[in-house]
C-alpha cells in the first residue's frame, strides 16, 4: 500500500489521505483540512501508527496541541525558527498552558503570566534535575565531581552561595573593580588624551563594546590576575564556544562546532593556570574564593576548578554583554532620548578635581535605578525586547498549576517526569499586554508609567480573570527567571551595565561609521539555545568612537549603595 520513497510532507499527507488511526488524528487532519475522504483500513502497518502515535493524556492535562507535521512538527518548529515559534503557537492556539507531542513523548508549554508565577512557586517544578543532566554531559569534569552535583546537593548550595555573594559588600567589591577595570580601558584606549587619539573607528560595534564588557567582567570576578587580561585571544575563545553547542545534547558538538570546542579547551587550560595558583589578592570576588572553597570540600581537583567555573564565567556573560549592547544601540540610534539621558546622568553623578590636573567622577552604581529612572526604564524595555530565552523545569511530582482562585479557575494537571517549557518572549512581547500592535516597539518610558504606548487590551483581562493589566505586565516580566532559580546575579548585571552607560553617554560620542546616527541593527536569528538577541551578522556595525570635549581627563569611581532591585 505504502511505496518506499525519501520523505516529503506532501506524499506523506496524500498516504493519510485513506487512513484513519484514530479520532483525534482525524480531528487534526480536518482541523487543518487535510481530511479527504478519510476512512477506516484494517491494513495499516503497525510502523506508521507507532510513528503517528500521540501521548496519552490524562483529562486534566493541559490541552493538546498538534503540530502541522505529525510526530516532528514542533521539534522543526522550534529548530527552523527558535523561541519565535512558541510566540506564534500561542498567538494561534492562546492557550494558558498546552501540551506539546514531541517525537514518542511531550512537555508542557507555559504562556499565562500567572502561570508562570505559579510554576515559579511550585516546589514539585525543579531546575536542579536538567542541571543534573548537563554536568552529566560535563565529561571534562571528573567522575566523582559530576557524582557531587548530582547525588549531593551541590547545586542547591551553590545558587545559596551566589544568592549570598552577589550581594551586600560582595557585590559593592565587584562593582568596584568592574568600575576601576572599564576606567582602565578607557583610558587605555586610542579615543584617550590627545587630540590625535580622540578617535576610534571600528568595524564592528557588537565587538567593540563585547570584547571591553568580557574584560571587565570576568575581572571583577577574577581579579587582575584575569586569564583574560593576560590573553586577550581568550575573548575569541569564549565567544566561539558560546556559538556552538554548549548544550552537549549532540553526541557530534566536539567535532561539528571545531571551533566551539576549541574555545572551550583553551578557556579551560587557561583557568586550570589560574586556579592551580593560590590567589589572596582582595581584587578577587568574594564570589570566586567562596565558590573555590565549597567545591574543594567535595575534592575537586584543579582541572575540575577550571571545568567548573567556565560555567560561572558564561552565566555572567551571555545575557548581560547582548542586553548592554541593545541598550546603548537604543540610545545612541536617538538624538533626542540621548540627549534627555545625558542630562539626568550628568546630575547623577558626582565630581571633583583632583591635583594632577585629571577629574574624578564617581556613580553610586547601586543607586542608578533611583538616580537615573528614565535610564532604567531604558534598560528595562531593551532587556524586555532582547529577551529570547525559554526556560525550563522538570515536574519531579504530579502537581496542579492553577491561574488564581476561585470556582471558575481551572487547574492544570502537571505528570511528574515531564519537562516544562517557559518561553519568555511570550510574556515580554504578548500585544495585550504591552500596548497592542506598539508591544514590539521600543518605548523608553514604558516603564516610568508616563507613556502614551502603555494602555492594555481589556479582552485579555477578560481571558484571563479580574486582574489589572498593570499586575498582568509585572507578572509576565521575568527575564531574569524567578522563584528559588531567580538569577543570582542579576544585581551585579544590572549594575554593570548602568554604570557602563553612565561612563559612555558622558564620555563618549558614537556616531555611524560617516559620522551621522548611529543606526539601529535589526536582531540577528538565534539558536536554540540563546537566551537574550545578538545584532544580525549581516548588519553594518561600523561606528565611531570619540571622547567627548572636556571629558578626556577622567577618572571614573564608584560609589557603592543600597542593592539595585531588578
Amino acid at each position: 500500500m505504502f511505496v518506499t520513497q525519501p520523505f516529503s510532507v506532501d506524499s506523506y499527507l496524500m498516504q493519510l489521505q485513506s487512513v484513519i488511526i484514530d479520532k483525534q488524528h482525524f480531528l487534526f487532519l480536518k482541523q487543518f483540512g487535510l481530511q479527504q475522504n478519510v476512512q477506516q483500513d484494517e491494513n495499516i502497518p503497525e510502523s506508521l501508527i507507532i510513528y503517528l502515535r500521540v501521548p496519552k493524556l490524562d483529562p486534566r492535562e493541559p490541552p493538546l496541541v498538534y503540530p502541522r507535521i505529525p510526530f516532528v512538527g514542533h521539534l522543526l518548529g522550534m529548530i527552523q525558527d527558535p523561541h519565535q515559534y512558541f510566540f506564534k503557537l500561542n498567538k494561534r492556539t492562546n492557550h494558558p498552558v498546552a501540551t506539546l507531542p514531541i517525537l514518542n513523548g511531550k512537555v508542557y508549554v507555559i504562556n499565562s503570566p500567572q502561570l508562570v508565577q505559579a510554576a515559579f512557586r511550585n516546589q514539585s517544578l525543579s531546575l536542579a534535575p536538567l542541571v543534573n543532566e548537563y554536568v552529566g554531559r560535563m565529561h571534562e569534569l571528573s567522575p566523582s565531581a559530576r557524582r557531587s552535583y548530582a547525588e549531593d546537593g551541590m547545586h542547591e548550595r551553590m545558587m545559596q552561595l551566589f544568592i549570598t555573594r552577589m550581594s551586600g559588600e560582595s557585590l559593592k567589591r565587584m562593582n568596584t573593580v568592574a568600575m576601576r577595570e572599564m576606567n582602565s580601558i578607557f583610558q587605555g584606549s586610542s579615543a584617550s588624551r590627545g587630540q590625535e587619539k580622540r578617535v576610534i573607528e571600528t568595524e564592528n560595534l557588537w565587538l567593540w563594546l563585547r570584547n571591553i564588557m568580557t574584560v571587565v567582567t570576568t575581572t571583577a570576578l577574577l581579579g587582575q590576575k584575569n586569564p583574560w587580561k593576560k590573553d586577550p585571544s581568550l575573548i575569541e575563545a569564549y565567544w566561539s564556544w558560546e556559538s556552538g553547542d554548549i548544550s552537549r545534547r549532540t553526541p557530534l558538538a566536539a567535532i561539528k562546532d571545531r571551533a566551539s570546542h576549541q574555545g572551550q579547551i583553551a578557556i579551560r587550560k587557561a583557568l586550570n593556570i589560574y586556579f592551580a595558583e593560590e590567589h589572596h589578592s582582595n581584587d578577587v570576588s568574594q564570589l570566586t574564593v567562596d565558590t573555590v572553597a565549597m567545591q574543594k570540600q567535595y575534592s575537586f581537583s584543579t582541572s575540575d576548578l577550571a571545568a567548573a567555573y567556565l560555567q560561572v564565567i558564561h552565566a555572567s556573560l551571555m545575557n548581560a554583554v547582548p542586553t548592554a549592547f541593545w541598550v546603548m544601540a537604543h540610545i545612541y540610534s536617538r538624538q533626542e532620548l540621548l540627549a534627555s539621558l545625558r542630562e539626568e546622568t550628568f546630575n547623577a553623578v558626582k565630581q571633583q578635581s583632583l591635583e594632577n590636573g585629571e577629574r574624578q567622577v564617581s556613580i553610586e552604581v547601586d543607586q542608578l535605578d533611583k538616580l537615573c529612572p528614565k535610564l532604567m526604564s531604558v534598560f528595562r524595555e531593551a532587556h524586555r525586547l532582547a529577551s529570547i530565552a525559554t526556560l525550563h523545569r522538570r515536574v519531579v511530582d504530579d502537581t496542579f498549576l492553577s491561574e488564581g482562585n476561585g470556582p471558575n479557575v481551572r487547574s492544570y494537571l502537571l505528570k511528574k517526569g515531564i519537562t516544562v517549557m517557559i518561553p519568555t518572549i511570550v510574556g515580554l512581547r504578548e500585544p495585550r499586554l504591552w500596548g497592542g500592535v506598539v508591544a514590539a516597539e521600543f518605548d523608553p518610558e514604558r516603564f516610568l508609567g508616563q507613556s502614551k504606548k502603555q494602555q492594555g487590551n481589556s479582552s485579555y483581562t477578560e481571558l484571563r480573570g479580574t486582574e489589572s493589566i498593570s499586575n498582568l505586565r509585572k507578572k509576565a516580566y521575568f527575564p531574569f527567571g524567578g522563584g528559588k532559580e531567580l538569577c543570582p546575579g542579576r544585581n551585579f548585571a544590572i549594575a554593570e551595565v548602568m554604570g557602563m552607560m553612565v561612563v559612555l553617554l558622558n564620555g563618549f560620542d558614537i556616531t555611524s561609521a560617516d559620522g551621522g546616527t548611529l543606526p539601529l541593527p535589526k536582531p540577528g536569528k538565534p539558536k536554540l539555545t540563546t537566551g537574550t538577541a545578538r545584532p544580525d551578522q549581516n548588519a553594518d556595525l561600523r561606528a565611531r568612537i570619540m571622547r567627548r570635549p572636556g571629558w578626556e581627563n577622567v577618572v571614573w569611581e564608584t560609589v557603592a549603595g543600597p542593592k539595585v532591585t531588578p
